[in-house]
């Protein structure tokens, strides 16, 4: 059989049962749904996901009118550049930035306007926009805020420890031996420094047992002829050495059940033992 004499019949078996392509299952032609855009939408099962394209559609609607950016090539020169951060909001001057402090920002926290004044030209320089510039700005002071309050934390603790030892060390006498300190302190330390040396010294227990025992000195004339209610501003020790020195001497009055010795020993138990 010549090619003339083939039927139509003929022709459609020639490609077999394989000769029509099958529809794709999301029922766009085949040459559209493989294209990668459209594959973007397509579920595993090959069917589109309309939802999702619908949303795409109307987000690119969205677009349209919009002044479009069109972004410098790689070797573009520094002017090009320069056009897009500011079509995208970088102020033209540095001295249009707005620095603010956050509300919860300490007074000593603060920077004076020479300091922003750099921070707006480092932005500048840096390309950033007025929000991004004002973020990095609050977040760093954030981050200095917290290290302040952390350092507070530890020198108020520190205080609390250090009183703590040294009640334990003085007992009863704690607010006596704290005195004595403090006057040597004012007679010794300038005024117009006692400020600056109690905030560096002031919870300093070696420099306040320093102060302390030259307060000690200073007073210690005028100590001597004090009636035995000072016991109560003994230290433990100071206490304890009495007690032993009356217990060595048998010819203390206490021995002889005198009224006022009797009383002395109390006062000098209970200021060497304050816990019992």
């Amino acid at each position: 059989m010549t090619e003339q004499d083939q039927t139509l019949l003929d022709q459609g078996q020639s490609g077999g049962e394989g000769g029509e392509t099958e529809p794709h299952p999301s029922g766009l032609p085949n040459e559209l749904a493989s294209d990668p855009t459209v594959q973007k939408f397509m579920g595993e099962d090959g069917t589109l996901n309309t939802e999702n394209l619908a949303k795409s559609y109307v987000n690119i609607q969205s677009m349209v009118g919009r002044d479009k950016i069109p972004l410098p090539k790689e070797d573009a020169p520094s002017e090009e550049w320069q056009q897009v951060f500011s079509k995208l909001g970088r102020p033209e001057d540095p001295n249009e930035y707005q620095i603010n402090d956050p509300d919860d920002l300490p007074e000593n926290l603060q920077l004076g306007d020479d300091v922003k004044a750099q921070i707006k030209q480092k932005a500048h320089e840096l390309n950033l926009l007025p929000s991004q510039a004002q973020g990095v700005y609050e977040f760093f002071m954030g981050l200095e805020n917290n290290a302040l309050q952390q350092q507070q934390q530890q020198v108020e603790q520190t205080a609390q420890e250090n009183e703590q030892a040294l009640r334990k060390e003085w007992g009863n006498a704690y607010d006596a031996e704290i005195n004595k300190a403090k006057k040597a302190m004012k007679s010794f330390v300038p005024e117009d420094v006692q400020d600056d040396f109690l905030q560096k010294y002031g919870n300093d227990p070696a420099v306040i047992r320093l102060l302390n025992k030259v307060g000690n000195q200073i007073s210690e004339g005028s100590l001597k002829g004090e009636s035995t209610a000072s016991n109560f501003t003994m230290t433990p020790q100071e206490a304890q050495r009495r007690i032993e020195s009356i217990n060595h001497d048998k010819n203390h009055p206490y021995w002889k059940g005198e009224p006022n010795a009797v009383e002395e020993m109390k006062q000098l138990h209970a200021a060497a033992y304050p816990s019992e």
